[in-house]
């Protein structure tokens, strides 16, 4: 998983243009060689905006729209799909084959900024996926649970200091568990009326979030003095 991620103006306009559920390529960069064929591999860079960062309803976040501590961001959601030259062009035919021959590993990239790009057909484009995880459904050898990766890998609600843990309950023990969420690329096929289907299997899997009695409760209330009420002479 990449880190923070510095962009230029067009690729930011591009981003901030992304719709609720719009999925975008950003970029192609080249990384390293496909061992298996010895081609060269280059990668996509996909974004989609999540509703509220997660398509499942944050009870919190709505009784809470001011307090940042159960908030969630909802800036456009990343992953990577990597491919040969021919298919980085079949997928993005706005790039060139020069443009890609002019790439060195590691350094630059060629901006892509396509909408809903098409995956092998007009009615076929990819779609980016939410599959929410419990720390008991993961290998301990995990990216997410390896220790200097965790604390950016979990979910959590708002940022800096006052993030919040965002937890949910395993259905099989009842354990309280921090929730993790992984992005997959998967794709969104048009009906006959032109509405995406679920077809491909891109319709998001969260985990609700676990939310104690007591955090549902009425806060504890503010202690305040009245004066008595004057009475008019």
């Amino acid at each position: 998983m990449a880190g923070k991620i510095v962009y230029n103006k067009e690729e930011q306009t591009f981003l901030d243009s992304l719709s609720v559920g719009e999925c975008g390529a950003v970029n192609v960069k080249r990384i390293k060689d496909n061992t298996e064929t010895n081609e060269k591999w280059f990668s996509i860079e996909l974004a989609e905006r999540i509703a509220g960062g997660s398509s499942s309803f944050n009870a919190l976040a709505f009784m809470n729209p001011r307090d940042g501590r159960f908030s969630q961001s909802g800036g456009p959601r990343r992953q990577w799909l990597n491919g040969s030259a021919d298919m980085i062009i079949q997928v993005l035919p706005n790039i060139s084959q020069a443009e890609l021959d002019s790439l060195q590993l590691g350094v630059g990239r060629v901006n892509a900024l396509v909408k809903h790009p098409k995956a092998g057909s007009e009615n076929r484009r990819f779609q980016l996926q939410i599959v929410g995880m419990l720390e008991s459904n993961m290998d301990s050898t995990s990216w997410e649970l390896k220790p200097e990766n965790y604390d950016r890998a979990k979910k959590t609600a708002g940022s800096g200091p006052n993030a919040r843990d965002i937890k949910g309950v395993n259905t099989e023990t009842g354990a309280i568990e921090q929730i993790f969420e992984r992005m997959v690329v998967r794709t969104a096929v048009k009906d006959a009326e032109g509405n995406w289907t679920n077809e491909g299997g891109w319709e998001h899997e969260p985990i609700a979030e676990y939310v104690a009695v007591e955090e549902m409760s009425t806060p504890p209330a503010v202690e305040q003095v009245f004066n008595a009420v004057p009475t008019l002479d």
